[in-house]
């Protein structure tokens, strides 16, 4: 990836750290149980390491590892899915789970390439190479950041081998051109901003633009795909289209006002 000076331009700290953070929400209420219970000693399953497996790529393991990074200094767990475990497991005590609400991540991440693969995985053998991550942690605190961990490598995974086919055709384009810089300014859109961030971030890992062109006496408002759904079962009323344009009225009159 580019220097950190670069990175810390466009993907700021205080937008890197509130918005991944938010992959704490992944943490499933099964988990917080039985994370409990192996602090109150009430169950013989405890993991004490966990793999993330994935492509063989130095690069994408730059990514994984400095995601999971924002997260592990972030991470909370949620005060509402604390109390839903205990409505699960009502025996859970209220000092478990307030140690629960304030813990801290502190794992051990070790990395490993197909070697290490196919000696602790063998099930990955037929697969394409792979390389892994060993995570290690405070058992409790292993089951809290199991999903988490598994979905954001999940996700840019499946993101990363996007955007590294379009990065494979922008440099192709480049040698049959006289302009050596990237003809692709990705404008990353997702389902809410974690999504959208991982996105953008990949790109600009691949060496790719990210974000829409803007200078001198260039002035627009970007509004991506803002509009608003109708939903129900046909046929529909007129007012509900009149109460749609409305609303979209309403907000292009808030972004005109100087």
């Amino acid at each position: 990836m580019a220097l950190d000076v670069e990175l810390e331009v466009l993907f700021p700290e205080n937008l890197m750290a509130p918005t991944l953070a938010q992959a704490a929400s992944w943490t499933r209420v099964a988990s917080i149980v039985t994370a409990a219970r192996v602090i109150e000693k009430r169950t013989d399953e405890i993991t004490y390491h966990f793999f993330l497996a994935f492509p063989d790529d130095e690069l994408l393991e730059t990514v994984i590892i400095r995601v999971l990074a924002y997260l592990i200094r972030n991470y909370r767990c949620s005060r509402e899915k604390l109390a839903l475990a205990q409505r699960v497991d009502p025996a859970i005590q209220r000092r478990t789970l307030e140690n629960l609400a304030h813990v801290r991540l502190n794992p051990t991440i070790s990395s490993g390439g197909p070697s290490v693969v196919r000696k602790q995985m063998p099930q990955l053998a037929d697969r394409e190479p792979m390389r892994v991550l060993r995570v290690v942690d405070a058992p409790p605190v292993l089951e809290l950041i199991f999903e988490p961990f598994q979905m954001l490598r999940s996700t840019i995974v499946s993101l990363y081998t996007e955007a590294a086919k379009v990065s494979a055709l922008d440099k192709a384009a480049g040698k049959t051109s006289d302009n050596p810089r990237s003809i692709v300014v990705h404008r990353p859109y997702g389902d809410g901003a974690l999504l959208a961030t991982l996105d953008a971030l990949i790109y600009f890992a691949l060496g790719l633009r990210v974000g829409i062109e803007w200078g001198t006496d260039h002035v627009s408002v970007e509004r991506g795909f803002q509009c608003f759904n109708i939903v129900g079962q046909p046929p529909l009323q007129a007012t509900h289209f009149e109460i749609a344009r409305s609303a979209f009225r309403k907000l292009m009159k808030e972004l005109s006002r100087p």
